[in-house]
């Protein structure tokens, strides 16, 4: 499990000799302290109550600007806030317990929970009546990175419906997450499991069907999360708790309105993405109670986020929640 541990820190280290000088350039440059800059792990609809927080001047209200950039990984939003490209990563708590458990001293903590569910749906090349997850027997399965809590909830999922990698099904983590939708339409895999807006876009074209959600499959998952390290926290409590309070009244107005006029609002994010299309999107999100109401993530909730990561061979030993969890700024 350690040597999986290692190899996912060494493609950080990549990362940061890739974009050393963007790092330094950084390092230098002075921030203002009502500016706070977020590497999110991917474009998504998922996000739809960060986004509304955004377009909807909830952040404008409470005196704050936000700077966003796309990480494409929670390996890369991760290394973004450790070298202080980014205050705040928006992603999966796993990245946050993968730098504990090497060591690193001033280790991200989360400060705050987004989603609950697990935000893909498998795609599958035809449609599938009456589905059941042991109908993936002997297919091959575009599972996501290795490491990344998409492809390690899928596999929380499929191991408790009897299926096992190499011996009844082919789960394949060799394609990384930003390739996942144009290798299914270039005919790898028979399934694929793809974030909104891109599945229902990738439906539209014509390129398959969606099947399931993985999210409702695998029940409740503390899945993405707003995570700074121990040092941004402590040195800014006030733009943080002021993000909170920001985030968590964007997110009572997401469930409070139509996923229509949700729709409306956050379509600046998707440039040229249908509206009806990024609706229903919505929708689908707001049926399965993906956003949590409150932002404080809980010890059950953190353990079973541990017990999907120790799943699938990831975890040296449990991390302590007190550790890595900080509740300050939410009532």
């Amino acid at each position: 499990m350690r040597k999986k541990i290692i190899a996912y820190l060494s493609s950080l280290l990549i990362i940061v000799l890739s974009t050393a000088s963007l790092f330094t350039f950084t390092a230098c440059s002075s921030r203002d302290e009502n500016t706070l800059r977020i590497n999110q792990v991917t474009n998504s609809v998922f996000y739809a109550p960060f986004y509304v927080a955004m377009f909807g001047g909830f952040f404008e209200e409470v005196g704050l600007t936000i700077e966003l950039t796309t990480g494409e990984g929670a390996d890369a939003s991760m290394m973004a806030v450790i070298t202080g490209d980014a205050d705040i990563a928006l992603a999966g708590a796993e990245s946050a317990m993968y730098v504990y458990l090497e060591g690193r001293r001033d280790h991200p903590v989360v400060f705050a929970q987004l989603t609950v569910r697990d935000g893909s749906f498998l795609v599958g090349r035809n449609p599938i009546a009456n589905f059941e997850w042991n109908m993936l027997a002997n297919s091959h399965i575009i599972a996501g990175r290795t490491g990344g809590l998409p492809a390690m909830t899928l596999q929380y999922l499929l191991n408790n419906h009897g299926l096992t990698h190499g011996q009844n099904m082919n789960f394949d983590t060799s394609i990384a997450f930003a390739q996942m939708a144009s290798a299914f339409i270039a005919g790898e895999g028979d399934f694929v499991t793809l974030f909104e807006p891109v599945a229902s876009t990738l439906v539209a074209q014509g390129h398959g069907h969606i099947i399931a959600s993985v999210g409702y499959g695998a029940g409740y998952v503390p899945f993405t999360s707003f995570m700074a390290t121990q040092s941004f926290v402590r040195n800014n409590t006030d733009q943080l708790q002021r993000f909170v309070d920001a985030l968590s009244l964007a997110t009572a107005y997401v469930y409070a309105n139509t996923a229509e006029h949700i729709a409306a609002l956050i379509a600046p994010q998707f440039p040229g993405a249908n509206v009806a299309m990024l609706s229903a999107a919505i929708q689908n999100y707001k049926d399965i109670g993906t956003w949590v109401e409150n932002l404080k993530m809980t010890p059950d909730m953190f353990n079973r986020l541990q017990n999907v990561i120790e799943n699938a061979g990831f975890l040296s030993r449990r991390v302590p929640f007190e550790t890595l969890v900080d509740n300050r700024f939410i009532a």
